[in-house]
């Protein structure tokens, strides 16, 4: 392979996409329908995942005249004056020792305690850290700055929330997966564990009664998880940074957010029931792509590429060069032996051994781009979300290594909707890998399927981003609130809002006439036993004098 081809990784830096300036016109000229606001925006995930859909919406506000702060430990070059950053230097090395952004490999090997335990007390230190940081202390301490919004990412950071009453604004929180025990509680979403299945299980939503039951306890358990383990950790921070007289509790704050948005899909993730509040926004994220990215070298080898491409990527997250020898190994084997079809390979470090004359390496990829490309014939995908949508939306087939989190789910949903197969991470073997790739190549009912999948997840009323700014625009012109679009289970504790109190009532209901009627069978039965009890001594008083009357007449005989 040539040098150029192996340093790939150096793609030209990209540019203000064609897309953005032209939405910056029209919106400017005709879809402006709220004054300018100034919007705080906190990002505080070291995760680059999370980050992705909020560069997206901080261009988009931007370009309809909103100014933004954005506070995150990214800073990246916005094409936007409107966009000032707030960059929390030194997070990452300050939550390293809980494990947040470890290896996921090394990781697979804790207890799911142990990873529950780090996650806690790691986000709870996220937050202690992001709200001490000197940047935005200052912020926080100069009287002059004020903002009517804030848009926070969910990342298990409830005590952010803490920012819009400090400067007195809603809340508008964005999550990064589908609806969760955190979000759910913010707005009172409906839990149902009889089809709505925690992702960590890797269940589907037809469940069968066995793991009903489990999907119950755990619910259960997460239940009494966030009561007694999550809320107290944040409430802590919550009152390091913001105690005064009359503060409410962090809870009041969390069941106050205005909207709540998942980044989540029917097609992508399962139906479920959602309150007025909380909104759906699966592909937000996805660009309009008039610019490829692309330099003219990669365009090139892409386009020679007559038997196809096929893409691989671990996501933002997870490195594939971390893979364990045995596991790199058998997929450089499997692309040694797929000699005519171009594999380009998203690997971090700067050589891959072994590397065929048929593989590119790069340590990030214009992923979008890419699948956009109708070359591509297969994406091999660790099923993280971001990427799933992706791929559904440019209709490619998808060949799944799952690792952690939700990914299990994802990818057993496109293996049941016939678009990808799914890999076994313990048990990857470069024939099975091999002959995977093939089937998924050689079968047009995978890029069928994919097709399909890729219709419905596009046949949406609004599209995605234009759905976000909506609503975003909703919340600011609001001013009275928007108690209107609360359940009612926010008024509710965990017991009445579960009918826990009314299934005892009714079982004590149920009871009284069993418990009387109990009553009534012991009486009649202790009754019943007492006649007995009496007659059986006069039974045997008649005997006797029987007996002796007649020994009486034999005496007189005598």
């Amino acid at each position: 392979m040539s040098a150029g081809m192996q340093q790939l990784m150096h793609f030209e830096a990209r540019r203000p996409s064609l897309w953005l300036t032209l939405h910056r016109l029209v919106v400017k000229g005709t879809l402006d329908t709220s004054s300018a606001a100034k919007i705080l925006a906190v990002f505080p995930s070291i995760s680059k995942t999370n980050y992705i859909f909020g560069q997206v919406l901080f261009e988009a506000l931007a370009a309809k005249g909103h100014d933004l702060t954005v506070v995150s430990p990214f800073e990246i070059q916005y094409a936007y004056e409107n966009i000032r950053q707030v960059r929390i230097t030194g997070l990452f090395s300050h939550i390293e020792d809980y494990g947040l952004h470890a290896n996921v490999f090394t990781k697979r090997d804790k207890s799911s305690f142990y990873g529950n335990t780090n996650l806690i007390y790691g986000t709870a230190a996220m937050a202690d850290y992001t709200l001490g940081h000197p940047k935005l202390q200052e912020l926080l301490k100069n009287p002059n700055e004020t903002f009517d919004l804030l848009i926070l990412d969910q990342v298990l950071c409830e005590s952010l929330l803490g920012l819009a009453y400090h400067y007195g604004v809603p809340a508008i929180v964005y999550s990064a997966s589908a609806s969760n025990k955190y979000t759910n509680e913010m707005v009172g979403n409906p839990h149902n564990p009889a089809y709505n299945p925690i992702p960590s299980l890797g269940y589907s939503d037809r469940m069968d009664l066995v793991q009903r039951v489990w999907n119950t306890f755990v619910s259960i358990c997460e239940q009494f998880n966030y009561r007694y383990l999550y809320l107290p950790s944040q409430e802590a921070v919550y009152q390091r940074y913001f105690s005064r007289r009359n503060l409410p509790p962090l809870l009041d704050l969390i069941h106050n957010v205005s909207l709540v948005m998942v980044n989540s899909h029917p097609v992508i993730n399962f139906a479920r029931p959602f309150v007025p509040n909380m909104i759906e926004i699966g592909g937000a994220h996805i660009r309009q792509l008039e610019d490829t990215g692309f330099s003219q070298d990669v365009i090139n080898w892409v386009e020679k590429a007559k038997n196809g491409v096929i893409y691989f990527s671990m996501g933002t997250n997870i490195r594939s060069a971390d893979f364990p020898d045995i596991l790199r190994e058998a997929f450089v084997g499997a692309f040694s032996k797929l000699s005519q079809v171009l594999v380009i390979w998203k690997w971090e470090n700067a050589t891959l051994p072994n590397q065929s004359g048929n593989v590119i390496i790069g340590p990030w990829m214009p992923q979008q781009q890419l699948l956009a490309h109708p070359n591509v014939r297969l994406h091999i995908t660790h099923g993280g979300l971001l990427s799933m949508m992706e791929t559904v939306h440019y209709g490619k087939p998808i060949l799944g290594l799952p690792l952690a989190g939700d990914q299990e789910i994802l990818v057993n949903r496109a293996a049941e909707a016939g678009y990808g197969l799914k890999l076994d991470y313990q048990n990857v073997t470069e024939q099975g890998l091999l002959d995977a790739i093939n089937h998924i190549l050689n079968e047009p009912e995978f890029r069928y399927a994919a097709m399909k999948a890729s219709r419905e997840f596009r046949e949406q009323p609004l599209k995605p981003m234009d759905k976000v700014l909506y609503y975003v625009d909703y919340v600011l012109k609001k001013d009275s609130g928007m108690n209107y679009l609360r359940s009612g289970a926010l008024y509710l504790s965990f017991w009445p809002r579960h009918v826990v109190d009314v299934a005892a009532i009714l079982l004590l209901i149920t009871m009284i006439p069993v418990g009387l009627f109990a009553t009534l069978i012991q009486i009649i039965l202790r009754k019943t036993h007492e006649r007995k009890v009496k007659t059986v001594p006069a039974v045997g008083k008649t005997v006797s004098n029987d007996k002796s009357s007649e020994k009486g007449e034999e005496k007189k005989r005598n």
